[in-house]
């Protein structure tokens, strides 16, 4: 229940799953490595899930430092890392409704 709500569309489960990652991010960042795309699916079914906009605010934050400690090991994205996150992220980008101010 925790990453996945148990009604499709919603962000109920937001808060709590994305304060879980933040925590795991911030104490083992080869952990985070290691489940790197299962971070970006989850990110990824979220972002395109929003309906909560302080929810969607965290999970940028928490996507800024995911990738602020992959700088930090200087760790490099994989392709296929990279294909999970970026198109979606730069759909979302574009959309001027979906833009926090």
């Amino acid at each position: 229940d925790r990453f996945f709500p148990r009604r499709v569309g919603s962000m109920d489960c937001g808060k709590e799953a994305v304060e879980y990652i933040f925590k795991v991010v911030e104490a083992d960042t080869e952990l985070m490595i290691q489940h790197l795309d299962l971070i970006f699916k989850w990110f990824t079914l979220r972002i395109c899930e929003r309906e909560n906009t302080p929810t969607l605010i965290r999970l940028l934050e928490m996507m800024a430092l995911c990738l602020e400690k992959l700088t930090e090991s200087d760790y490099v994205l994989l392709d296929f890392e990279a294909a999970i996150l970026v198109p979606y992220v730069l759909e979302k980008s574009g959309h001027a409704k979906d833009r926090i101010g």
